[in-house]
């Protein structure tokens, strides 16, 4: 058994890299249009009930040659005394699941714990939730407007029918980001003698 192991390694090594690098898939080019820096305001209830209105700087930028996008979050809301508190802290990864043939997400939450919530991607739209022990289900609605704006609207419901607002931002495109060039496919030599 041990040999076979290791056969079976030896073997999937000697692939040809571009054989083991597939091009990124299809469905991950619906979410293009995120690729970039944003910039705008939000708004959130906290759970106190008191509201607060911050800014918010939001990042979305490609890896793992286009397979997997980072989203990086961040909003704070003004003082009277003059300084700040962060409002939004977020930090999430999506990438689509080929095996699978699904999207996948995982978000980084501010208290230490993660969350992988069920996604949805169509055209200029992405819906993610989860359910969440204290307030029940929660979801996100993002949409890529057509004036090239991103608005999204956090909303939570104990019964999964009537749904309360907690969260909205209207963010503006501040930078799009660079493509990174195609990776060159690599030649492996040949094992035929000249």
């Amino acid at each position: 058994m041990r040999s076979f192991v290791l056969a079976f390694a030896a073997a999937a090594g000697a692939l040809p890299l571009a054989a083991q690098v597939a091009a990124p898939a299809g469905g991950m080019r619906q979410l293009d249009w995120l690729i970039g820096e944003w910039n705008g305001t939000g708004t959130m209830s906290m759970g106190t009930g008191r509201q607060h209105e911050g800014s918010i700087v939001e990042r979305a930028t490609r890896h793992a040659g286009g397979h997997a996008i980072t989203l990086e979050g961040l909003g704070k809301a003004a003082q009277a005394a003059g300084d700040s508190i962060v409002v939004h802290d977020a930090f999430a990864l999506i990438w689509y699941d080929a095996g699978a043939n699904a999207f996948r997400m995982k978000t980084f939450r501010a208290t230490g714990h993660t969350v992988e919530p069920e996604i949805a991607v169509s055209a200029g739209k992405i819906v993610w939730g989860f359910t969440d022990p204290r307030a029940g289900r929660i979801r996100f609605t993002v949409t890529h407007l057509p004036d090239d704006r991103w608005h999204e609207v956090g909303e939570a419901s104990r019964d999964g029918t009537t749904w309360m607002k907690f969260f909205e931002m209207n963010l503006t495109r501040a930078a799009r980001a660079r493509s990174l060039p195609a990776a060159p496919t690599p030649r492996l030599p040949s094992s035929r003698a000249p």
